[in-house]
């Protein structure tokens, strides 16, 4: 499971260097974006995302959930997608390969003020992306909860910024994003019995421009992680 991450100045660097000169989105100010400390992302706030296309590095920003409906009625977000179980599934398997191009109106909705702040000057790239497909989520940590609703911090052990594979498609004009999860490795068992499916930064390429790799990656067992835990406790139920 994955429902809380955070992103760091290391994210804000390693996503311009992904992006050099080819996407001017996040030129210029984006170094201010996480100076003052990480930034959590959680559920229905909008994130950073890595996206493939003909070879291309994109970043865009979507926001985090699939609406679910019951009747005419919206109803709790579906944040996560089983690994194991996604290309079954019609709200996924679509997003498993590559689609139609459809024309992109970026949104500069923040995840946290100094975000909003960095992206205020910045101009929409005339990019199309497809309707839906695979994303990379770069985070520089994720966190989880224990049985006694503790706060635990999982984080890359050789890399200040990791990928999460995710999956992204419209709904009602607007990109959202799902994190795949997988069955938990030896790491975060003793946590929780999912984690999200983390990307290797040579996988990276493959998970976005290559759809017989990218199901072989469905399948992986991620690296070991490192574990904290802090004294200081984030309730799994407070405000964003």
């Amino acid at each position: 499971m994955c429902s809380r991450y955070y992103v760091d100045m290391e994210v804000v660097k390693a996503l311009q260097r992904l992006a050099g000169d080819a996407d001017d989105v996040f030129a210029g100010d984006l170094a201010q974006a996480a100076e003052t400390g990480t930034v959590d992302v959680c559920p229905s706030q909008n994130a950073v995302l890595v996206l493939g296309q003909n070879g291309r590095i994109l970043l865009r920003r979507m926001r985090w959930g699939y609406p679910q409906y019951d009747g005419e009625t919206r109803g709790r977000l579906l944040i996560n997608a089983r690994a194991e179980t996604a290309a079954e599934k019609p709200a996924f398997r679509e997003s498993l390969r590559m689609s139609k191009q459809a024309s992109f109106t970026e949104s500069f909705r923040a995840v946290k003020p100094a975000i909003q702040e960095s992206l205020r000057a910045a101009k929409p790239a005339p990019v199309g992306i497809p309707v839906s497909g695979r994303c990379a989520v770069p985070a520089a940590g994720f966190y989880e909860w224990n049985r006694s609703k503790e706060k635990v911090v999982f984080t890359h052990r050789e890399s200040p910024v990791f990928y999460m594979a995710g999956l992204y498609r419209k709904f009602d004009g607007e990109d959202r994003f799902v994190v795949l999860t997988t069955q938990a490795n030896a790491s975060v068992a003793p946590v929780h019995e999912r984690m999200p499916l983390i990307l290797e930064a040579d996988e990276l390429e493959t998970w976005l421009n290559d759809d017989a790799g990218a199901a072989k990656l469905l399948e992986k067992t991620p690296e070991m992680l490192t574990r904290s835990q802090e004294y200081e406790q984030l309730s799994l139920f407070g405000s964003p």
